[in-house]
């Protein structure tokens, strides 16, 4: 749903992630990197709110340049803000 955020659900459980605030300046990637966001936060054992958390962070950080890719320090800020949530 980009910047109103995304709806997670499990089993019956109905989680409502907010977008992370960025300064949009191509949405190419997004769907992706939330997946990978999401998918990263699932495989260290997170709950579904959290994976969408993860997603959006991840997202957040691809938005906020041009083309999909968010480079090497992108990636890692990306990496380290998702491990920050996760604790």
């Amino acid at each position: 749903q980009g910047e109103k955020g995304s709806v997670v659900l499990k089993g019956r459980e109905l989680y409502r992630v907010a977008a992370v605030a960025a300064e949009v300046v191509d949405t190419t990637g997004a769907g992706d990197a939330y997946a990978a966001g999401f998918l990263y936060a699932y495989s260290q054992g997170a709950d579904a709110g959290k994976c969408g958390e993860a997603g959006s962070l991840l997202a957040s950080k691809v938005v906020a340049v041009i083309g999909p890719k968010i480079g090497k320090s992108g990636l890692e800020a990306g990496k380290t803000a998702i491990e920050a949530l996760l604790k």
